[in-house]
């Protein structure tokens, strides 16, 4: 399976060290600063086109600003390629519903880089359910707290304004850990509070109904911290999954067990591409683009 890229900025720092440590080689790298492309030890071209003529790769990955997600996606699907667009692909449903019937048309698939689902923790969880749920009875909730430091003395970080926003920011990032864990199947939109500043959400607190479990999703831009964790809530206990330290903590009637999931010690974001771009190759369905997902982040 190969894959070439799309933007060489900060996100392709992920994609280059994930697949260095999985002993991938990039195909290709287009950017249209070539500035940004000398140091690159793989073909490179400054224009999509160049590179959809060249390179015959199995995955396209977008990892440009998001504004330009949607024209660059089609182009790729209408070349018949596959591809993979970092979160979020749009904060317009209508192009996100577009991309995906197109899509379904050319037979390739659209996936979106949900990193954050993809923790150490979250795998840790899904592989040894059965026996982390042990005793701890009926799934009653969850609450998602995710925060980043990019508020501070009142004022947003330069790097924080293309972002959109802690919502728009995080809330995906924690959609997509709860689909993992719990699924978002017939999941509604209850209520939500938003405090802004200069127009971007600097905090939220989201409520959902998945069936008779009830949930929370909380972001932040003003704590200060880059934090980020899920609680799942049963009748007799929790289970926490600290994706920050990547580990996780069971608390049943009182009694807690700390499980480290990160034995070789390695960064958070380099675990989650890693283990993301496994799921890749696998062809794991659960990285397909979730339509429910960006239904109730932009509801």
């Amino acid at each position: 399976m190969t894959f070439s890229i799309i933007g060489a900025g900060n996100c392709f720092k992920l994609w280059d060290n994930a697949f260095k440590e999985l002993g991938i080689k990039f195909s290709s790298v287009c950017d249209t600063n070539f500035e940004k492309l000398v140091k690159i030890e793989c073909p490179v071209y400054s224009n999509l086109d160049d590179l959809l003529s060249n390179d015959k790769s199995d995955y396209v990955i977008v990892a440009t600003s998001v504004d330009s997600h949607y024209f660059l996606a089609e182009k790729i699907i209408n070349s018949s390629r596959n591809v993979i667009i970092e979160k979020p692909i749009s904060y317009d449903y209508n192009h996100i519903d577009k991309l995906n019937n197109l899509a379904k048309e050319k037979g390739v698939r659209l996936l979106c880089a949900y990193h954050s689902a993809y923790s150490l923790d979250v795998d840790y969880f899904l592989t040894h359910r059965s026996l982390i749920e042990k005793d701890l009875g009926k799934l009653l909730g969850f609450e998602c707290d995710f925060c980043d430091p990019y508020l501070i003395d009142g004022k947003l970080v330069s790097s924080a304004r293309s972002l959109h926003g802690s919502y728009l920011d995080s809330a995906i990032n924690a959609l997509s850990v709860v689909q993992r864990l719990i699924g978002l199947d017939n999941a509604i939109s209850l209520t939500d509070n938003k405090l802004y500043v200069n127009d971007l959400t600097t905090s939220s607190e989201s409520h959902y109904k998945i069936g008779n479990v009830s949930g929370v999703i909380r972001t932040s831009w003003e704590k200060g911290v880059n934090f980020k964790a899920t609680k799942i809530i049963y009748e007799n206990g929790t289970v926490y999954l600290n994706h920050s330290m990547q580990n996780i903590e069971k608390n049943f009637n009182g009694n807690v067990t700390t499980i480290d999931c990160n034995s070789s010690k390695k960064e958070r974001l380099l675990n989650q591409y890693v283990s993301m771009i496994k799921a890749i190759t696998c062809e794991s369905l659960e990285l397909a683009l979730n339509i429910q997902i960006y239904k109730l982040l932009l509801d």
